[in-house]
């Protein structure tokens, strides 16, 4: 056995990578049948054109899945004080990031954009994300646990 061989790391012959930057124009000499983007807001300058890309770059049947959340944080029963050190965190990252160019609120319109991108069956479920033990309901207290 060579070296390679019995390095733990070895890339298996049916795999490669490609390094490449997704705002660029896409080269990619196959189609994909699945796209999957999680935790990118505020990383994609672009998103119509993201969104238009993937379509382009998918077979035909194929899907493209967007996990994301979108800022500022908020509370569903009042309790995210202004005055609280979440909230004010949570703020002065949106400022960050819109200053940018790249706000951390744009999942709000990623349904629209793939629609008029060219998608269609287009689902948008959305999830409240607890960031602690607090709630009541035993559900989320786990979650945010």
């Amino acid at each position: 056995m060579n070296a390679k061989a019995n390095n733990k790391y070895s890339v298996p012959p049916n795999l490669s990578f490609q390094v490449d930057d997704l705002e660029d124009d896409w080269t990619f000499s196959q189609p994909f049948d699945f796209i999957f983007s999680r935790m990118m807001t505020g990383a994609i300058d672009d998103w119509p054109r993201f969104f238009r890309q993937s379509l382009a770059g998918l077979s035909p049947g194929g899907w493209l899945e967007c996990h994301d959340i979108c800022l500022p944080a908020r509370s569903d029963d009042g309790t995210l004080r202004p005055d609280s050190a979440l909230a004010q965190w949570s703020d002065r990252i949106f400022e960050a990031t819109a200053l940018q160019g790249r706000p951390c609120n744009g999942a709000r319109l990623y349904r629209q954009q793939m629609i008029d991108a060219g998608f269609v069956n287009v689902r948008e479920i959305r999830f409240k994300w607890p960031m602690n033990r607090w709630p009541a309901d035993p559900h989320y207290k786990d979650l945010g646990l």
